[in-house]
């Protein structure tokens, strides 16, 4: 199966996370991203063997991931070979660490670089995500997009009705609601594919909230955004909300003054900003000078999968809020209701073993379960089998 390696490759990922304290901090991050990046595929690679022969740039995207993997494979074999190998015993003493550290300098400082360069390439695969046609044959069914890009997960989940969304959703909500007239981040942080897009989604679009926040806008980041972009689509939001045309300067506006423009815009309103997927903890240090603590109440939402930036964002005031995978029976029921959408959202007592295995594979993650039971739902039931 296209997975296999991939599936290998996480299980030996996971050990060297849980394991290893001596990886160094910045290759313990790059090698947890490029873990939580292989997961969220796996949901694709699940169902391509099938299709490869029909879809030559998926086939491209499976051979590239593949490479992928074995380059990680021999990333940590050289790890063990150049560091693991080489401790003696349980010599815990200084001495003995300060020698360790200087002989193996030049290892780790190539194994480093080495991973920086595997996380650039799962970078680019990422955001060349196939999108994976019906796998029937029949015209009349509509094609089931697998593409997992963080935009489209809102738009994937909303549909999925997810379960267990109400609990958080209010939690959310509650917070925006608090009593508390000083500007306050409330930070979703979580692994790609959880839903923390959809969950902010169902609390910015929920009326109450709206009619609270007179002024708002949702602002989608990535990681190759460009901060002058980020705050004149913030402009144009703010400008359509409060019903005014955008001035035409703000297109030859410096960025300092960009951001003085949205400061005024929002400092006699209570406001809710929120920035979706925020991958550096430099865009909320650039941006949070525009907008004001202007003492009615204001919220900023941020969503991060990253955790140290869920914190730092609200150090100041506010709360962090993280998302957790899908518990197994809550997992089983989204599951079902998406692959057996026509037999009373439920699962035939003789498929139930083998698709109890597809969801283990899944790990708990809303979008990966909606993916692959979208694709499953395509199907008869004896392919399932």
């Amino acid at each position: 199966m296209a997975d296999s390696p991939v599936s290998f490759l996480l299980d030996r990922l996971t050990w060297l996370l849980q394991e290893e304290v001596n990886l160094q901090r910045g290759v313990r991050e790059d090698v947890q991203y490029i873990k939580d990046e292989l997961e969220r595929h796996k949901a694709i690679l699940m169902v391509a063997d099938s299709l490869e022969d029909k879809d030559p740039e998926l086939k491209v995207w499976v051979k590239r991931v593949r490479d992928i993997a074995h380059d990680m494979e021999d990333a940590i074999d050289e790890y063990n070979l150049r560091l693991v190998n080489h401790r003696q015993g349980n010599n815990n003493s200084s001495f003995y660490k300060i020698l360790f550290a200087i002989k193996t300098m030049k290892g780790r400082r190539r194994i480093a670089l080495n991973i920086q360069g595997i996380k650039s390439k799962v970078e680019v695969i990422s955001q060349r995500r196939p999108i994976i046609p019906d796998v029937s044959s029949s015209s009349s069914q509509r094609p089931v997009s697998t593409r997992l890009d963080s935009q489209g997960d809102a738009l994937l989940l909303e549909e999925a009705d997810l379960v267990g969304i109400e609990e958080p959703k209010k939690q959310l909500t509650d917070l925006l609601f608090k009593d508390e007239s000083n500007r306050a981040v409330i930070s979703i942080y979580g692994m790609g594919g959880l839903g923390k897009t959809t969950l902010a989604k169902q609390v910015y679009d929920d009326l109450k909230i709206k009619k609270r926040f007179r002024i708002h806008a949702w602002v989608n980041l990535s990681q190759s955004f460009k901060m002058e972009e980020l705050l004149k689509d913030l402009v144009q939001q703010l400008y359509s909300v409060i019903g005014k045309p955008v001035p035409e300067a703000v297109g030859m506006m410096k960025i300092e003054k960009v951001k003085e423009l949205i400061k005024n815009l929002l400092q006699r309103s209570r406001y809710l900003i929120v920035l979706d997927d925020v991958w550096n903890v430099n865009v909320w240090d650039a941006v949070k000078h525009a907008l004001p603590n202007n003492n009615r109440g204001s919220r900023v939402m941020l969503t991060t999968r990253k955790k140290d930036i869920a914190l730092y964002s609200c150090a100041e005031l506010g709360k962090d809020f993280h998302l957790e995978f899908l518990p197994e029976q809550e997992a089983w029921s989204l599951f079902c209701r998406k692959t057996f959408q026509g037999s009373n959202n439920s699962c035939p007592p003789h498929l139930e073993e083998v698709c109890r295995k597809i969801l283990k594979l899944c790990g708990g993650l809303p979008l990966a379960i909606v993916a692959i039971s979208g694709a499953l739902a395509t199907r008869e039931r004896s392919n399932i089998e």
